[in-house]
């Protein structure tokens, strides 16, 4: 028996089976998956839209995905509060890729990102200092057996003055 669901919401069935290996599975955007919420999204320059997951301590930037027209991810960026300017960080590797999660502190922007949908296992850990915009990869997820990811939860980041912590659990089967 499961829970109750919050109005408006509804359960989606998970598959009988697993796809064949290969099987390329479709990326859906937040409007497909649920259509009745309304994200905070704003219109920046050139037509494209921005989804705001954080904000900068100071409050002045907003931290984000920026998305095409058509709600695609396009990479991590952020906006300038009072001008609206959108400045892209880093453009994603992939179609598939999608911002998970963002922080900052005074000094850095970190994020995770992933693209292996719907548990976004093969998770990267980038940062970027504010002042000189250098990007650099802070962790990612193993491949125990070289070729699969482990089932991980969302990877969720945090910084406060330079110190980054994240979650990244590996669920390991002992069943013989």
């Amino acid at each position: 028996h499961s829970p109750p669901l919050s109005p408006g919401l509804s359960r989606v069935p998970a598959p009988a089976t697993a796809p064949p290996e290969g099987t390329p599975i479709p990326v859906l955007n937040v409007h497909q998956v649920w259509p009745r919420v309304q994200a905070r999204t704003v219109t920046v320059a050139g037509g494209f839209g921005f989804s705001e997951v954080g904000i900068a301590p100071d409050g002045t930037v907003a931290l984000g995905e920026l998305v095409s027209g058509k709600g695609d991810p396009i990479g991590v960026a952020t906006v300038t509060r009072d001008t609206g300017k959108a400045t892209l960080i880093r453009k994603f590797s992939s179609p598939q890729t999608q911002l998970i999660s963002i922080a900052a502190d005074n000094d850095w922007i970190v994020w995770s990102e992933g693209s292996n949908q719907p548990d976004f296992a093969d998770w990267v850990i980038y940062s970027s200092n504010r002042h000189d915009q250098a990007i650099r990869k802070l962790a990612a997820a193993s491949r125990p057996d070289g070729v699969h990811y482990p089932s991980t939860p969302y990877v969720m980041v945090s910084i406060s003055q330079g110190v980054v912590v994240w979650s990244a659990i590996i669920g390991i089967d002992k069943r013989e």
